[in-house]
This record gives C-alpha cells, structure tokens and sequence, in this order.
C-alpha cells in the first residue's frame, strides 16, 4: 500500500562484509547520480512517463476482477478517496524533467538524512546438515502413497 512514500534495497554477498557492500553500494547510488541526466534523458523521461500514465488509466479498466480490486482497495485501505488513480495521473502529468532530476537527486543522494542503512551478518557453519540414513530403515519404512492419499482424498473403493 502507498501511504509512505519509500524506496528500499537489498543487496546480498556471500563474499563480502556488509560494510563493504554498503560502501559499494554508495558509490553506485553516487555515480549512477552523477550520470543521471545521460542514463535518463529528457526524451526516455517523456516516454517512461507517458507509459505510467497510460498503465495507471488503463489498468483498473481490463476486467470486472481488477476493477473490484480497486474499488475496495480505494474504499477501505485509502479512506474512500475515489480519486485516488485521477490525482495519481494528474501528478504524473505535472512532473517535468526539471523536478525529476531535482527529486531523484535528493532521495538518493547521501545527503538525505532520512536513508537507513541497516547490515546484516550471517555466517552458517554446517551448510547442508544432512544425517546418512541405513538402506535397512529406508526398506522398513517404505509405503507408495496415491494419487488420493497424497491429495488428502478418501477411497470409497476400499471403504467396503
């Protein structure tokens, strides 16, 4: 549900400490910033944009399922605000490439003072715990399950 406006990143090694990672991962944001207006010009930002716009006034339309979706999502998880996907259009509509650049620098950027790096570290000494079983015990246990038996079903066949 979009009632915060948030953006999260998960990033996972097996070869490299968390620092580390992190401190990729801010070079990353820094140089994807940097290159920002190359990586993303103002004709690929028109059409990203203008695609958006299209799947959000087309999306709810496609069938009676989704439609109702909406309409109870609008109703009861945004507090009857029928004007939800309008308002979210018309944002979109708005937005020129100019608050863009100047948006997406400032959410990404380390100077954002609400960004949360939260590490996480975990070392498994015993990968796959495994326990040999005796071909013995296998043999005494065995039982072929059917189709019905696996699916929870009862046999009336064997019933009578």
């Amino acid at each position: 549900i979009e009632l915060h406006l948030f953006q999260y990143f998960l990033v996972q090694s097996n070869s490299h400490e968390p620092q580390e990672l992190l401190h990729r991962f801010e070079l990353f944001l820094e140089t994807a910033l940097q290159n920002l207006g190359e990586s993303i010009p103002e004709s690929r930002f028109e059409t990203l944009k203008q695609n958006h716009i299209y799947a959000l006034e087309t999306r709810y339309e496609r069938n009676l399922k989704e439609k109702s979706a909406l309409l109870d999502s609008l109703a009861f998880d945004r507090d009857a605000d029928f004007d939800w996907v309008k308002k979210r259009v018309e944002g979109f509509k708005a937005l020129d490439y100019e608050t863009f650049l100047k948006e997406a620098k400032s959410f990404l950027s380390r100077d954002n003072r609400k960004r949360l790096a939260v590490l996480f570290e975990g070392k498994k000494e015993n990968a796959y715990a495994y326990e040999p079983i005796e071909a013995d015990l296998l043999r005494e246990n065995e039982r072929y399950l059917t189709r019905s038996e696996i699916n929870g079903e009862l046999s009336l066949t064997n019933e009578f």
